[in-house]
């Protein structure tokens, strides 16, 4: 069976590390997206529009809800 240098082991290793650093962070962005979907539909479901700019992205929520009327009854 043939043997491995040491300086071949540490190349794996790190690239094993920075694998599964690409790994985690992928499941990070993604585990992201699916909370910010959520999101997206509870504030719609709740009468909230977005506000986006000319590109599209979203700048704010705003509830388009009527709001009950104050004062004199």
């Amino acid at each position: 069976m043939p043997s491995i240098d040491a300086r071949t082991v540490q190349k794996l290793i790190r690239t094993q590390r920075k694998y599964a650093d690409v790994l985690a962070r992928a499941l990070v962005e993604q585990r992201l997206k699916e909370l910010e979907t959520a999101l997206d539909h509870e504030r719609q479901k709740r009468g909230m529009q977005p506000i986006t700019n000319d590109d599209g992205t979203i700048i704010r929520w705003v509830d388009t809800r009527q709001q009950p009327q104050k004062g004199r009854q």
